[in-house]
């Protein structure tokens, strides 16, 4: 289970790494099944350093939408949570992608995007960013 959507991959992936439902499509580089892989992967990461403080896995919440008329509720996971697996998901697919066939295999981007993504987490860790709506399992000391 996943925190994140295909679209937010799009998002930060670079445009020369493009996320499609078929390999023999001209530009596309990564299968959506295998995104949602990655994604999958990621969101346990996440899951690991958060569950000493939140229950896991983590749940949606509703949020109005006062863009609407009338107004619907939209279920989202709290901030920054499908940053950072967006982040985490796509360092994955693009050193898989890009850096598969170089050494080394890690590229500079995906260590920047990973080292975001860790310092969020090391964030709500400290109790800097809490999780809305979550429920917590332990005290902080």
């Amino acid at each position: 289970m996943s925190y994140c959507t295909i679209q937010d991959l799009r998002d930060i992936l670079p445009k020369n790494v493009t996320i499609g439902t078929n390999l023999l499509d001209r530009n596309v580089n990564v299968l959506e099944s295998q995104a949602e892989y990655w994604m999958d992967q990621t969101a346990g990461i996440i899951d690991s350093y958060l569950s000493a403080f939140y229950r896991i896995p983590l749940i949606e919440y509703k949020e109005p939408n006062y863009s609407v008329n009338p107004i619907t509720f939209t279920e989202k996971y709290p901030p920054p949570i499908p940053l950072i697996n967006a982040r985490l998901a796509a360092a994955q697919i693009y050193d898989y992608v890009m850096m598969a066939q170089q050494t080394p295999n890690v590229s500079d981007w995906g260590k920047n995007m990973r080292a975001l993504a860790f310092d969020d987490l090391s964030q709500i860790q400290a109790g800097y960013i809490q999780l809305k709506n979550q429920e917590f399992t332990g005290k902080r000391f």
